[in-house]
């Protein structure tokens, strides 16, 4: 069995933010090639073919970018406020890892979780550890800081069954 201490940082609740993002995407490659040529085609026909005036039409090009900025600035207040709600939940909590799964509680004790390898949708590796990712959003993560060389290999062998993305 591994045992660890875990917290997580608002950089590292970032980085899992962004990985989790980045699985759950469900516009293909193709359906983007689309957007984007769709965009470019409205951005033409309202710059080049309409009557509008030349501010008008800078207007029409800049505005998608001044919306895109602050969409961006939004998401990532919208992270950090998150974290801090659920800062008492990512801080201080013990885990057990062994063949059946990983379980824990956090530091009072008040809350426990236990799941078994084949709760887990699949796993992520990102640079600071393991996402374990459950189907209804909900998501373990194993630091690797916490780990030995021998207990990543442990766990590599525990979540076998578990499918994983890099």
């Amino acid at each position: 069995m591994i045992e660890i201490v875990a917290s997580m940082s608002l950089p590292e609740y970032r980085e899992v933010c962004r990985a989790i993002g980045a699985t759950r995407r469900r516009i293909s490659p193709t359906g983007l090639r689309v957007l984007t040529v769709v965009g470019l085609t409205l951005c033409f026909e309202a710059t080049v073919l309409s009557p509008l005036s030349h501010l008008a039409k800078l207007e029409l090009i800049l505005l998608p970018y001044l919306l895109a900025g602050v969409f961006a600035l939004y998401i990532r207040r919208a992270v950090a406020l998150s974290y801090r709600k659920q800062k008492k939940l990512l801080q201080r909590q013990t885990m057990h890892i062994d063949e059946t799964g990983i379980s824990g509680e956090w530091k009072g004790g008040d809350r426990t979780y236990r799941y078994a390898w084949s709760a887990f949708e699949h796993c992520i590796e990102i640079e600071g550890g393991y996402l374990f990712l459950l189907p209804a959003a909900g998501f373990v993560r194993v630091p690797k800081a916490a780990l030995s060389p021998e207990e990543h290999a442990q766990l590599c062998a525990w979540s076998a069954n578990v499918p994983c993305k890099s």
